[in-house]
């Protein structure tokens, strides 16, 4: 009894994707909430970073009893990253010309599912196997490139974000030490932070896009 090739076949095609977001759209899945910190900033609270060394000259840019705080929007500051953008519009095509890969893979299965049900009621049974084997092979090949093509995305988009996010985190080191800050605070309202409120008048974001873009 032959059990036919319909539950193997890709339906319309595969699409190289994301893990929360289909392949065509990985750009929006950069932003990742839960970033970690690097270099001098250090967690004091949940969301919460300060730098990690308070000199005497630090202290002394205060008057005694005050603090010198700041506030970095990490997502806005990675929106605002030349390089960072760069090499997503630079992942961004490699995923393209993979998906050409996989659709390419897709038709050839879907060609020969269609000859098969098109002579499935004339075909000799041994021709039917043979081609159902062909069928679930090249079924096999598609899901094995497949996998194979998103985890590669995968990891090069991890890698990414890590190295973007590393450098956002040292360029707000680098400016809580230089302009003396006590205390800089994450901004995003969606990192998960006890950040409920600030004034604008606190919010440094601009100068971490100017500092990586390089400019100072």
């Amino acid at each position: 009894m032959h059990r036919g090739p319909a539950a193997c076949a890709p339906a319309g095609g595969g699409s190289v994707h994301t893990r929360r977001k289909g392949l065509h759209a990985v750009k929006h899945r950069v932003y990742v909430t839960g970033w970690v910190t690097v270099a001098a900033l250090v967690a004091s609270v949940a969301g919460v970073f300060v730098c990690s060394e308070v000199t005497s000259a630090q202290e002394a840019a205060a008057p005694a009893g005050q603090y010198k705080i700041g506030v970095v929007d990490r997502k806005k500051a990675f929106d605002g990253y030349d390089r960072a953008q760069k090499a997503l519009e630079d992942l961004q095509a490699d995923v393209d010309a993979r998906q050409v890969d996989i659709d390419k893979l897709s038709e050839d299965v879907l060609a020969k599912k269609k000859v098969y049900e098109d002579n499935e009621a004339t075909m000799p049974a041994e021709e039917k196997e043979a081609l159902e084997e062909e069928i679930e092979a090249l079924y096999r090949t598609y899901r094995e490139e497949y996998k194979r093509m998103q985890d590669e995305i995968d990891r090069q988009h991890a890698r990414l974000i890590k190295k973007s996010r590393d450098e956002i985190d040292l360029a707000v080191a680098e400016i809580g030490s230089e302009e003396n800050y006590h205390l800089i605070l994450e901004g995003d309202p969606k990192s998960g932070t006890d950040v409920l409120y600030y004034s604008t008048t606190i919010e440094i974001t601009s100068k971490v896009i100017e500092r990586l873009n390089g400019s100072k």
